[in-house]
C-alpha cells in the first residue's frame, strides 16, 4: 500500500512541475501616448518677475493624458487656490515639449498660458541621490494676474525627495 502512495505523489508532484513550466510568451509594456510627458512631479514654484520662491515646500503637480487618448493633448493640474490650474493643453512627446495659449482653466477660473513647457528624462538630480526626469515652464495665471516658473522633477517616492 504504501507503494502505491508514494508512486501517486510522485505522479501528482510530476504534473504540478510540468504544468507550472507553462510560458506566455514576452511581456510588452504599453505606455500612454504622451509619455514621457506624464506623470506626478514634485516643482517649487518662483516668481518669473522677482525669481522669489512662492512655495515654501515643494508641491505635487500631474500631467496625464486626455480620455480619448490624443498625442497632441494632455491635461496640466496644479492644485492650489491661489495659482491652481486645470487645462488642456498641446504637446509633442517626442520632442518632450507641451505648452498652451489663452486655455480654459476648467479646474477654477479664467484662462492659462503655459509656455516653455520641457520634460528631460534623467535630467534631475534628486536630494536621495538619484536621478529622476525633469520638469519645467513658465505659467501665466488670469486669476493672479502673475507669471510663474514652475521646474521640479518626477516624483520617486523616496522620503528624502519630498522637500528640497
Amino acid at each position: 500500500m504504501k507503494k502505491y502512495i508514494k508512486l501517486l505523489f510522485i505522479a501528482c508532484l510530476s504534473l504540478v512541475v510540468l504544468n507550472s513550466c507553462e510560458t506566455y510568451g514576452k511581456f510588452e509594456q504599453e505606455f500612454s501616448p504622451i509619455f514621457p510627458l506624464c506623470g506626478e512631479w514634485r516643482v517649487v514654484i518662483t516668481d518669473a518677475a522677482t525669481g522669489e520662491r512662492i512655495t515654501p515646500d515643494p508641491i505635487t503637480i500631474y500631467t496625464y493624458d486626455t480620455a480619448d487618448k490624443s498625442a497632441a493633448e494632455m491635461w496640466l493640474w496644479v492644485n492650489s487656490r491661489t495659482y491652481g490650474t486645470k487645462c488642456k493643453i498641446a504637446c509633442e512627446p517626442k520632442a518632450g515639449t507641451f505648452s498652451g495659449s489663452n486655455v480654459k482653466n476648467v479646474g477654477f477660473t479664467g484662462t492659462n498660458n503655459v509656455t516653455d513647457g520641457k520634460v528631460v528624462l534623467n535630467g534631475s538630480d534628486t536630494p536621495s541621490g538619484g536621478k529622476s526626469d525633469s520638469i519645467s515652464f513658465t505659467y501665466y495665471s488670469s486669476m493672479t494676474d502673475k507669471t510663474y516658473k514652475f521646474s521640479g522633477f518626477r516624483e520617486t517616492g523616496w522620503p528624502e525627495d519630498m522637500k528640497f
